[in-house]
């Protein structure tokens, strides 16, 4: 199982990071607010994202019951949450702190994770 978590925000580049509305409709505010930023792409819409942060692995077991596969969280509380679940010492887990919670912006961030 492997495990990516990622921070991004919207931008206007068409890049490899995209989300489609569907997947952004959990907070419907968000797709509001960055409406007019929203590209057509394959017949969908999809909005673009450039990362702020990356990190693979470097969690502890019980991260994987507190989060779920797949889901954007848009709230800083959530970010400040995983980082309770960073193994000690582990290398991967080193600039979580800058590279997530410190630059984490409510309204503009996402903390993606995927496994």
């Amino acid at each position: 199982m492997g495990l990516d978590l990622s921070h991004v925000v919207p931008t206007t580049d068409e890049t490899l990071e995209q989300f489609t509305i569907e997947e952004l409709s959990s907070n419907p505010e968000f797709i509001k607010r960055y409406r007019h930023m929203f590209k057509e792409r394959d017949g969908e819409l999809v909005l673009y994202f450039k990362e702020k942060g990356y990190q693979r692995k470097g969690m502890k077991v019980e991260f994987f019951d507190a989060f779920e596969d797949s889901k954007p969280y848009f709230e800083k509380k959530w970010v400040e949450k995983a980082m309770l679940y960073l193994k000690p010492n582990h290398p991967f887990g080193f600039d979580f702190k800058k590279n997530f919670v410190d630059n984490f912006i409510e309204g503009e961030s996402i903390f993606y994770i995927s496994w």
